[in-house]
């Protein structure tokens, strides 16, 4: 017999159960592992202890010091090598031994003295040694400097110096110069005098009897000239004329 049990089929949708309630939360869960980490430091050595001290090593070398003494008695040769020198500059000393040699001095005028007219005055000093000398010019007996010129000293053959001042002046009637030489062979001071011999200027009457004087002479000799070349001619003629006879 066939029974219709339809009816009878659940309907178990409302017993669809939610777990959603059930979801569990893990986060209380979520361990710290910050523990766990390792401190180290304990580990990291100190090797300070390990600092050696090699102050024991100074004393070794100690044996070093002595064997280099022998590298100062080698220079020792060096030192007498170069006692040859002092006599190859032994011709130098007698040089300075040389006695100082007293100078000659003159003074003179470069050109002939006119009044009135520019010249110069020359002091020459010779013949001394060694070549350390003062040289100055005196105008009627007070100090000249202006326009004075000096030479440096020349050597002579006879090792000997010269040297030469100058002097430009003009020449006047009364004045009168003198070149002060100082020299360490010289006691005292050397002066040297001189006076300009000014020639006078010929005046014009003068010049025209020089003028005259001069042409009368001239025409003189001329007429003496003439003189005796007429008598030489008339004395050749006689003398031909004899030779024809």
């Amino acid at each position: 017999m066939k029974s219709n049990f339809g009816w009878i089929k659940p309907n178990f949708g409302w017993i669809k159960p939610s777990f959603g309630w059930i979801k569990p939360n893990f986060g209380w869960i979520k361990p710290s592992f910050s523990w766990m980490k390792p401190n180290f430091g304990w580990m990291k050595p100190n090797f300070g202890w390990i600092k050696p001290s090699f102050g024991w090593i100074k004393p070794i070398f100690v044996w070093i010091k002595p064997n280099f003494g022998w590298i100062k008695p080698n220079f020792a040769w060096i030192k007498p090598n170069f006692t040859w020198i002092k006599p190859h500059f032994e011709w130098i000393k007698p040089n300075y031994l040389i006695p100082a040699v007293a100078p000659d001095s003159a003074v003179f005028p470069k050109h002939p003295v006119l009044q009135d007219e520019p010249n110069i005055l020359i002091c020459s000093v010779t013949k001394f040694w060694p070549p350390v000398l003062g040289l100055s010019w005196l105008k009627n007996g007070a100090p000249v400097e202006e326009g004075v010129l000096e030479t440096p000293f020349y050597p002579d053959r006879d090792n000997t110096f010269r040297k030469f001042s100058y002097l430009p002046f003009i020449p006047e009637p009364g004045d009168y110069y003198d070149c002060k030489v100082e020299h360490e062979a010289l006691g005292e001071p050397r002066i040297t005098h001189w006076e300009p011999q000014i020639q006078a200027p010929a005046s014009e009457a003068t010049e025209t009897v020089i003028c005259a004087l001069g042409l009368a002479v001239g025409i003189v000799g001329i007429a003496a000239g003439t003189a005796l070349i007429i008598r030489g001619m008339k004395l050749g003629r006689a003398r031909a004329e004899r030779g024809v006879l």
